[in-house]
């Protein structure tokens, strides 16, 4: 039914393994979630959003582990990145490994990825087996939303099924940073501030 909320982790990771496209919680606002390996979900995300479809949707996955996975590039850069900063609202973008579909990637075979603060949100790519895209749940120029009650109906009517998670504290977006070799660079300032990255790596 599009639409029906849940409290429930294990219905909607179900929902998300079979190809659903889902609201869901985060540290910060609430998400679009469609799994890495339906690209059909992921289709879907642009199109509820109106997002360009040239633009590259960013991903949430459970863990350190399942995270690496996505990933080529496991440099001793990477992984204190990731040690340091995991789970928590920075996005690191890296060559994109074999298991990521063509339809997940950006066209310089690069994705984004981070392991999200919420437990909620880790628990939904862990239980449905997949990492899930983390594109806020709103139309594409409107803001975010801290709960389903600041989402339009006409969205929610859009998803498969929303998991209620009450209301988000918002605040600042991931920080998106791309790692060069040995040093970094952020292609977008957010909640991990680049003094705080600085301490891992150089910046440039």
């Amino acid at each position: 039914m599009p639409g029906k909320k849940s409290s429930r982790v294990e219905s909607v990771s179900g929902a998300i393994k079979c190809g659903a496209l889902v609201v869901y919680p985060t540290e910060t606002f609430y998400a679009l979630g469609a799994s890495l390996f339906h690209p059909r979900a992921l289709s879907r995300v642009f199109s509820v959003k109106g997002r360009d479809p040239s633009k590259p949707l960013p991903f949430i996955a459970s863990s350190l582990s399942q995270a690496l996975g996505m990933l080529e590039d496991e440099s001793e850069t990477l992984l204190r990145l990731a040690v340091s900063f995991w789970p928590g609202p920075l996005t690191i973008v890296g060559r994109a490994s074999s298991i990521v579909p063509v339809s997940a990637c950006a066209l310089d075979k690069t994705i984004a990825v981070r392991v999200s603060a919420h437990p909620a949100a880790r628990a939904l790519a862990r239980f449905s087996g997949s990492p899930m895209t983390a594109t806020s749940a709103n139309f594409s120029g409107d803001p975010p939303a801290r709960s389903l009650a600041d989402m339009p109906r006409s969205l929610l009517e859009l998803v498969d099924c929303a998991l209620d998670g009450g209301l988000l504290p918002g605040g600042l977006p991931s920080t998106i940073v791309r790692v060069e070799g040995s040093s970094l660079h952020v292609l977008r300032e957010g909640a991990v501030p680049s003094v705080a990255l600085s301490r891992v790596a150089p910046l440039f």
